[in-house]
């Protein structure tokens, strides 16, 4: 019963109250008991819908009580009492651990800080610097195109120019077919019914550093016309934390282009196209918001990048399955 009433609460804070947080005076500070529900929440469900609104509560934010809400000890793990302007004088300082392990929030607040240093800039908040701001969103420097970084104000350019952020894991077709021949692990996906063989897949995937490769197996699989049983990839992809799903659905999408890229084709073929909107409406592997995060995440210039634009193109426009929930999402009428 308490699961299903925190899940109202946030179903109802994403579509009907969103707008409210806009203004409210403590939205900002929301992301600190946000933080501590998306690293310990388990429902697979509940923390979609709470991704989903830490996603668009950070982009409300367009003032600097963002920023001095990240870098504030006195808000880190303590239930929200009053307002932070009543404690007087803050001494600001770094978390100690990231505040987003999720790739794409990280990503999204990263943004929404270059916002906000560009509409009204930080001279006038004693104390509180930017690079420690960036440096709190991810245990890593993320890497953005050198066209992205062009747009982004300067001190948020300066910051990541200094770094030497690593690229995302780049997996090649032929190391994952490599992988599928090589690793007895896989006949659970070939042969389904075998007890042994399911466990035997679980194990091999628990490791976090294969995890990025399961996907990527499932959809040579599904190329090859030997479709794996969606009950055995479903209890694997339940063991993956789902905190690092967005980054796993990146993977799956330079793969993909690199899979369309190593048959010298220009544009993605529309088999790609159908497996791709299946993975994300029919089987529902990955999630649209973590796919269009994929093909849009800054470190690819989509004016240069035709594959990534075409894909990027079907899924928000021509995915006939995206199209008929649009459509059933306007005939509800929701106010806001």
């Amino acid at each position: 019963a308490n699961l299903r009433w925190l899940y109202t609460v946030y179903q109802l804070m994403n579509c009907r109250l969103l707008r409210f947080f806009k203004y409210y005076a403590h939205a900002s500070h929301l992301v600190h008991h946000l933080r501590h529900s998306l690293v310990h929440v388990t429902h697979r469900q509940l923390y979609r819908s709470l991704e989903c609104f830490a996603l668009c509560l950070v982009n409300l934010q367009h003032d600097v009580g963002f920023l001095q809400a990240l870098m504030n000890p006195a808000y880190h793990g303590v239930p929200l009492t009053p307002h932070p302007s009543a404690l007087g004088a803050i001494r600001y300082s770094k978390p100690k651990d990231a505040w987003f392990e999720c790739a794409m929030l990280a990503r999204n607040a990263a943004v929404v800080i270059a916002r906000i240093e560009t509409m009204r800039g930080l001279g006038d908040v004693p104390g509180l610097e930017l690079d420690e701001c960036l440096d709190s969103l991810a245990p890593q420097p993320q890497l953005w195109a050198p066209a992205v970084l062009r747009y982004l104000p300067r001190a948020v350019r300066a910051y990541y120019t200094r770094r030497t952020p690593q690229p995302s894991a780049r997996v090649s077709p032929a190391s994952v077919r490599q992988l599928i021949g090589a690793r007895p692990e896989h006949a659970a996906l070939l042969r389904p019914g075998d007890a042994a063989a399911e466990s035997a897949l679980a194990a091999f995937y628990a490791a976090p550093e294969r995890q990025a490769l399961f996907l990527c197996v499932v959809w040579v699989l599904h190329e090859r016309q030997t479709p794996p049983p969606m009950a055995v990839v479903r209890r694997v992809l339940l063991t993956f934390p789902p905190l690092q799903m967005s980054s796993h659905t990146s993977t799956l999408l330079d793969f993909i282009v690199a899979c369309e890229t190593e048959r010298g084709t220009a544009e993605p073929a529309s088999a790609t196209m159908q497996l791709l909107n299946d993975f994300m409406f029919r089987f529902q592997l990955v999630h649209h918001e973590h796919v269009v995060f994929a093909l849009t995440r800054g470190e690819h210039d989509l004016r240069t990048d035709r594959m990534r634009l075409l894909l990027t193109r079907y899924v928000l426009l021509e995915s006939p399955q995206f199209s008929e929930r649009l459509d059933e999402w306007h005939r509800l009428d929701f106010q806001g």
